[in-house]
This record gives C-alpha cells, structure tokens and sequence, in this order.
C-alpha cells in the first residue's frame, strides 16, 4: 500500500485522495490496502482505463492482477498461514442443503424442503430451501454437535421475501 507522506493522512494524486483511516481499519482487521501505482507522470496511467474513465482496462486488469499477486508473494507466509479454529482447534461443521436438497440434520420441523427455483418456474437447475410458513409460531432445526463443548458458535444463512419483524434467539 502506498503510505500517505503528509500530516493530514492523504495522497494528493489529481483530485483524488486516499483517506487515512481507511488504511488504518483495514489494517486493524488484519487486511492488506492495494492501490494502483501513483506515477510521478499522471499520463503513465492512462493505458489503464477505458474510455470511459470509469473502469478498468484489459492493461489495468493486469496492472491490478500483478499487483495483488505481488502483494500475497511478498506476504505468503503471514497471508497464508495456518488460521486460528474458532471451536478448541477441532475445525468447523457444516449443514448445507441448498445446492443437491440432501438435508442431513437430525430433524427439520415447520419447514419444508422446496426447490425455490421451480417456483420461478425454470427446472434445470436445483436451489433448495427450508421453507418456513411466515404465518406460521416458527420452526426447529436440529442437528447433532460433533463438538464436545456446550458453547459453539452458530451461523446461520437464511433468504427471505420479506424482512422478519424480528429475528428469534437461537437455543
């Protein structure tokens, strides 16, 4: 990342300014900054946008892609290494039914399992869901724990066609 060299925390680059504190939170989170390079001539920059100023060129893609690839190869061994588990080292445990409808938890009440996709009416493909009755006191999904510490964290996805009132507590 390109390291701002002023008491105000900006890179002056034409009208452009990189603000500090974006380098400071992304780094606070454990993050990288990539900036393209800031050539001392501003017309040396050109061949990477597209005529509309906007985006990105073919040359400015790989400018990019070179850049990151740079970046992890200087950083491999922080960047890459072995992360921290967020269960006693023993891994994670995954439920996940949406692509191939397979539902392998111990038991599913309240919901029904529906392929969302051929209520839109197209069935090459497979997009599966527990359905929850909106109208419905709620539903119960168990599944059995291959951890043996009472406390785990818990993540759930969920899609919805309206935003819930409120979201229940998970027991």
């Amino acid at each position: 990342a390109h390291e701002p060299n002023n008491s105000e925390g900006v890179v002056p680059f034409g009208h452009f300014t990189l603000p500090k504190h974006v380098d400071t939170l992304v780094k606070e989170a454990g993050g990288y900054v990539y900036n393209l390079p800031f050539p001392i001539n501003p017309n040396d920059a050109m061949a990477w946008f597209s005529d509309d100023w906007w985006h990105l060129s073919y040359a400015g893609h790989v400018e990019v892609a070179n850049g990151i690839l740079s970046l992890i190869s200087q950083m491999q061994k922080k960047v890459l290494k072995q992360q921290k588990r967020l269960v006693d080292s023993s891994g994670d445990q995954c439920y996940n039914w949406f692509s191939n409808g397979i539902v392998t938890l111990r038991e599913y009440t309240g919901c029904q399992l529906v392929n969302i996709v051929e209520m839109g009416k197209i069935t090459n493909l497979q997009k599966w869901v527990l359905e929850v009755d909106p109208s419905s006191s709620g539903a119960t999904i168990t599944f059995q724990s291959k951890f043996s510490s009472p406390n785990i964290p818990i993540f759930i996805s969920y899609l919805s066609v309206m935003a819930p009132a409120e979201l229940s507590v998970v027991e």
